[in-house]
C-alpha cells in the first residue's frame, strides 16, 4: 500500500517534469517572455492612469480651496 502511493507520487513528479520540459522545448519561453512584456505594459498603463487621477484630484482640490476662499470673503 505504501509502495503503491510512493510509486504514484514518483510517477506524478516524472509526468510533471516531462510536461515542463515539453513546454520549454516547444517554445514556452517565448510565451512567458511575451506575457512578461504584456504585464509590464499593463503596469506602465496603470502608472499613467494613477498619475492622471492624482493630477485631476490636485486640480479639484485647488479649485475647491479657491471657491471656499472666495465664499469666505
Amino acid at each position: 500500500m505504501l509502495i503503491g502511493r510512493l510509486k504514484r507520487f514518483i510517477m506524478t513528479l516524472v509526468f510533471i517534469a516531462v510536461l515542463i520540459l515539453g513546454f520549454i522545448l516547444v517554445g514556452g519561453g517565448d510565451l512567458l517572455d511575451s506575457a512578461g512584456k504584456w504585464l509590464r505594459g499593463m503596469g506602465d498603463k496603470a502608472e499613467d492612469v494613477k498619475e492622471d487621477i492624482e493630477d485631476t484630484a490636485e486640480d479639484v482640490r485647488e479649485k475647491t480651496v479657491e471657491k471656499l476662499k472666495k465664499r469666505d470673503k
